[in-house]
């Protein structure tokens, strides 16, 4: 966003106040692997050239990704009373085979993996995460200016 010319504020690695939030929308839009693996190919290229010698090439993968939904709060005053009670509210009533439908899977008996529910109150705020296997999805407040999905 700095590169065009978007202002904004970031608390650790959240944005709390973007400028022109359609704008910014449009650049994650854009958001290309394969332009990011050219990139990667460039940079290795340029300074560790002797992995190009590797038989089949270098394989580029992402190990994890997040999506998230946020919802910025102007006043964190706005945003405490409701979110509390959203928390506290879906720490309670999710039960583990709904989660599997929160991330898109179906749930089936022979499922052997771990899933769960994880509730934790940290210095930057409260957060609450449903998993099945490895993964998950999460609500927390970043600094009490959002609520994070």
């Amino acid at each position: 966003m700095a590169d065009v010319g978007i202002e904004f504020a970031q608390a650790d690695n959240a944005f709390t106040w973007v400028e022109d939030l359609d704008a910014a929308q449009k650049i994650a839009d854009e958001f290309s692997p394969k332009r990011l693996h050219q990139r990667l190919d460039a940079m290795v290229k340029e300074f560790v050239p002797t992995l190009l010698t590797i038989d089949g090439g270098i394989q580029w993968s992402i190990a994890q990704i997040e999506y998230s939904t946020d919802i910025m709060f102007e006043r964190p005053e706005a945003l405490a009373p409701v979110y509390e009670e959203i928390v506290r509210t879906l720490s309670h009533a999710v039960k583990p085979d709904q989660i599997s439908m929160f991330l898109g899977k179906r749930f089936s008996p022979r499922f052997e993996g771990e899933m769960g529910t994880g509730f934790v109150r940290r210095i930057q705020g409260m957060c609450l995460r449903h998993f099945m296997a490895r993964s998950g999805i999460k609500i927390y407040d970043k600094y009490g200016h959002l609520a994070t999905t």
